[in-house]
């Protein structure tokens, strides 16, 4: 979503026992400049890995969510801007196994 999509939402919900209506506001966000540079190249998926609970790596993109395994403990603070071999082995230690859309 883009932050143009921000507004007020009216949803009716109808049944046998009668009509409902709510009414909410909804803000969207603008990504962080790293975050709209990778968004703006288009990926078909794109994991932040920030989730605070798992099993599920949530994908950005809607495309392909992903669940943790190996011991991959969620909700800790991770390292960030870090190019270290250590680092670039821990990334490579999250296996994330996507669902594939046909």
């Amino acid at each position: 979503m883009r932050p143009s999509a921000s507004g007020l939402y009216t949803m009716v919900l109808n049944n046998s026992n009668g009509t409902a209506t709510a009414t909410a506001t909804l803000t969207v966000l603008t990504p962080p400049p790293a975050t709209a540079q990778i968004l703006s190249n288009n990926p078909n998926g794109y994991w932040r890995l920030n989730e605070t609970a798992g099993p599920t790596a949530y994908d950005a993109m809607g495309n392909y969510n992903g669940t943790g395994e190996g011991g991959i403990v969620f909700g800790v603070p991770g390292m960030t801007n870090c190019r270290s071999p250590a680092s670039r082995a821990a990334t490579s230690a999250r296996n994330l196994t996507a669902r594939t859309r046909m």
